[in-house]
């Protein structure tokens, strides 16, 4: 899941470069087209161009681009099923738990009662080879 992530990262880094060197070289071109203009009297009022600018955009921030919603719809499902899967897991170990401790109860008890048995048929023998003497 962090190489995932890591490649996540790594791919925003990528975009966020890109879009700076854009951003970089818009403005660069902006310059010199203010420049050339500039040079051969004309004018450009920058101030009524923002306002312009500003109108246009929308007052409510832009959803987020529907790749993006997507990912994060796929990320969500898979942290849903990652915990999922550890609720699982742990209810399964907690099973396994009891079930390991009834096991060994039982081997316990089946030892103490093979144990038992032993002593009886020692002593059963003991009796016998008494027996077998007079």
């Amino acid at each position: 899941m962090y190489e995932r992530l890591d490649e996540a990262f790594s791919a925003i880094e990528k975009l966020f470069r890109e879009a700076t060197e854009r951003a970089e070289r818009a403005q660069w071109l902006s310059d010199y087209v203010m420049g050339w203009s500039e040079a051969r009297g004309l004018s450009f009022d920058c101030e009524t161009a923002t306002r312009d600018w500003n109108a246009r955009l929308p007052s409510e921030p832009r959803p987020p681009a529907p790749w993006y919603q997507e990912r994060m719809t796929v990320r969500r499902e898979e942290i849903r099923e990652l915990r999922e899967s550890l609720k699982r897991a742990h209810g399964g170990e907690r099973l396994a738990r009891t079930w390991a401790r009834r096991e060994r109860n039982r081997a316990d008890a089946a030892e103490a009662e093979c144990n038992s048995l032993m002593l009886e048929i020692e002593r059963m023998r003991a009796v016998r080879s008494r027996e077998d003497r007079y």
